[in-house]
């Protein structure tokens, strides 16, 4: 989930912003950008996505912001 990261740094966003804003656990986000989780929930997934929305409204986001594929994953093991 480094690209939820990265995407909540670029709006100005705390993972503790998105977790209050959210109702999300604070430790399932850090799984979640730590990698340590091996599946989400859709409710979680779209939970994200609608507080990045309602938190950063410059613009819509989607599932895309807050994933890295799976290739790219794999590049940054290498």
């Amino acid at each position: 989930m480094k690209a939820e990261k990265e995407r909540a740094e670029q709006a100005g966003l705390s993972r503790n912003q998105l977790a209050v804003e959210g109702r999300i656990r604070p430790a399932t986000l850090s799984d979640l950008v730590n990698g340590k989780v091996k599946s989400v929930s859709f409710a979680t997934i779209i939970r994200i996505v609608e507080t990045l929305d309602k938190l950063d409204s410059s613009r819509k986001h989607n599932v895309e912001d807050i994933f890295v594929v799976a290739e790219e994953a794999e590049e940054d093991v290498e």
